[in-house]
């Protein structure tokens, strides 16, 4: 059966080494995938409709767009201006999704440095995002990321306890991480009212670093039971969207077109 499988735009662009918008228009339309998940980069915002009006043009589809990561650390931030500030740059990043025609905007509620360990304050903003997101035509849906005090199921359990209108995006590496791979099928709360909106795929061979730097493993090149994973997504009636999760971009900016085109027959292997 076919699904929609989307491309993280963060297999062209990797902050903070390369967010030139115009990797994404020089690579996307050559890869003959369906669509993309777009990640917001900070380094955009002083040209933000430019870049939205070029990636409007270019005529690639973007059901789904990554806010800015570290809007979730200004959230949980102990100093009120701070999470003023990530307010507004998240309803940026809502008019940008807007503007592309997107209809989920995936968030960080948490993010370091300050993480969940304050977790009431970022779970105090949540009702205004998911508001803001609302207004935008939008979709919020909080992703599992690791925390420090919390697992990424028991945080995102909290958030819905909080705010019931905002839906999840499941994280298979984050999940793996934690050991939640498998609870995020069976836990009865997490599909009672079909909160879960979106998926992003990566495998994890238990390690997110080699050597200090980030890995994305592509399915297969782990030990994370993905197949068992989607078949459970299928039982449970699923029928949302999936990003494959991955980057061609090395730590000194430049691509591996190789590697690129590995990720886009995946992401066809994962639609067909």
């Amino acid at each position: 059966m076919s699904r929609s499988v989307l491309l993280s735009t963060g297999a062209m662009t990797r902050d903070p080494v390369q967010t030139d918008h115009e990797e994404i228009l020089r690579h996307g339309p050559g890869l003959g995938v369906p669509g993309f998940e777009l990640g917001m980069y900070s380094a955009w915002y002083g040209n933000l409709d430019a870049v939205i009006s070029d990636l409007r043009e270019s005529g690639l589809a973007f059901p789904v767009v990554h806010a800015e990561k570290l809007i979730g650390a200004g959230l949980g931030s102990e100093t009120s201006d701070e999470a003023e500030n990530a307010l507004g740059r998240l309803e940026v990043n809502c008019r940008a999704a807007a503007a592309l025609g997107a209809k989920t905007l995936v968030l960080h509620l948490w993010e370091r440095p300050t993480a969940d360990r304050e977790i009431e304050r970022n779970l105090e903003h949540l009702p205004t995002c998911v508001d803001t997101a609302s207004a935008y035509g939008l979709a919020l849906a909080v992703e599992t990321i690791p925390g420090d005090d919390g697992t990424p199921l028991a945080n995102v359990q909290l958030a819905l306890e909080r705010e019931p209108r905002c839906r999840i995006t499941l994280d298979t590496e984050f999940l793996g991480l934690y050991g939640e791979l498998e609870q995020s099928i069976s836990a009865e709360w997490l599909w009672a009212e079909s909160a879960v909106q979106h998926v992003h795929i990566k495998d994890f061979d238990g390690r997110l670093r080699r050597g200090g730097k980030r890995r994305y493993l592509l399915p297969g090149e782990g030990r994370l039971d993905l197949q068992g994973f989607l078949n459970g997504l299928a039982e449970r009636g699923y029928s949302g969207g999936l990003t494959l999760e991955a980057t061609a971009v090395g730590d000194d900016g430049a691509l591996d077109p190789e590697r690129l085109s590995q990720m886009a027959a995946v992401v066809n292997q994962l639609a067909s």
